[in-house]
């Protein structure tokens, strides 16, 4: 699975094992999402039988105060395991790419026009879209006519 992950994602052996433990975080800060949506439900159902009785009451706020503790230190640790191991990881990436990039002999270069390919292959891309859309509906308003042999 992790080579699967690394091949897929073009990602680091740390990037694999950052990407895993982000997976596991943002599943229990989803769960800790859900903890109000109880509380609520359960003080919902009290209200609805005649009020709240005044021996639940520590239970409600308790609840409000470690849902919302619950809720700020998760999404912390989610926001560390997503957006900053995605700056790490991408800083990783540039380097290999830039290593690559110095093992290639400059004469390479000089005999490409790059800029000239990139133009060739968006125009083509652009316009070779713009032809799919444009006669896709025209496929469908031609009446099917029998053939006679």
């Amino acid at each position: 699975m992790r080579e699967r992950l690394k091949h897929k994602y073009a990602l680091s052996e740390q990037g694999v094992n950052d990407m895993i433990k982000a997976v596991i975080i943002v599943t229990i800060a989803n769960l800790a999402f859900m903890v109000p949506g109880g509380l609520l439900y359960l003080l919902a159902s009290d209200i609805l039988n005649g009020g709240i009785p005044s021996s639940k009451l520590p239970m409600y706020i308790g609840g409000m105060v470690i849902s919302i503790l619950l809720i700020i230190i998760t999404t912390y640790f989610q926001y560390n395991a997503t957006f900053l191991a995605t700056y790490v990881e991408s800083g990783v990436r540039r380097r290999t790419l830039a290593e690559k990039l110095r093992k290639i002999p400059l004469s390479f270069f000089g005999k490409k026009d790059l800029c000239r390919t990139y133009k060739v292959r968006s125009w083509e891309t652009v316009h070779g879209w713009k032809q799919q859309v444009l006669t896709f509906p025209h496929s469908y308003s031609v009446p099917c006519v029998p053939q006679r042999s």
